[in-house]
C-alpha cells in the first residue's frame, strides 16, 4: 500500500510539544486567575474573582492565542497543527478531571470547555494565516 504524500506539512514536533506545554500552562494560569477553565469549580482555590464570565474569557483566550500562532506560522497547515497543539490540553484536562475525578457540573459544561481550546485555536490560527497571506500578497 502506498503512503500518502504529506510533504506539504512542515510543522516541527518540537514546536508542537512546546505549544502543548504552553496550552497546559494556559489552563492552569486561567484557573489561578479565577477563570474555571478545567472544571466548573476552581481547582487551585483561587482568591481572585475574574470580572468576565468563563464562557467569554475562555474562548477569547484561545482566539487570541490562535491569531498569534497564525501570524507567526509559515503555512496554513502548520498554523492549524500548531493551533491544535496548543488547544490539546484544554481538550484533555476538563475530560480527565470530570470523568475520572470530580464529576462536578453538567455534560454541557465539560464538553464546551473541552472543545473550546482545540477548535477555536486551530480555526483562528488558520484564518489568521490566510488573512496574513492575503495582506502580504496585496
Amino acid at each position: 500500500m502506498e503512503r500518502p504524500d504529506i510533504s506539504f506539512i512542515r510543522a516541527k514536533p518540537q514546536i508542537c510539544l512546546l505549544l502543548f506545554v504552553t496550552g497546559g500552562i494556559t489552563c492552569v494560569l486561567l484557573d489561578i486567575l479565577g477563570v474555571n477553565s478545567i472544571s466548573t469549580v476552581s481547582l487551585m482555590n483561587s482568591p481572585i474573582d475574574f470580572p468576565l464570565p468563563v464562557y467569554i474569557m475562555l474562548p477569547l483566550t484561545y482566539i487570541i492565542i490562535g491569531v498569534f500562532i497564525g501570524i507567526f506560522s509559515k503555512s496554513t497547515y502548520d498554523a492549524v497543527i500548531y493551533g491544535a497543539s496548543v488547544g490539546q490540553c484544554q481538550f484533555l484536562l476538563p475530560l480527565i478531571m470530570y470523568y475520572f475525578f470530580l464529576h462536578n457540573g453538567t455534560y454541557f459544561d465539560i464538553w464546551w470547555r473541552s472543545l473550546c481550546g482545540i477548535v477555536l485555536a486551530a480555526s483562528f490560527s488558520g484564518a489568521a494565516f490566510e488573512i496574513k497571506k492575503l495582506i502580504k500578497d496585496k
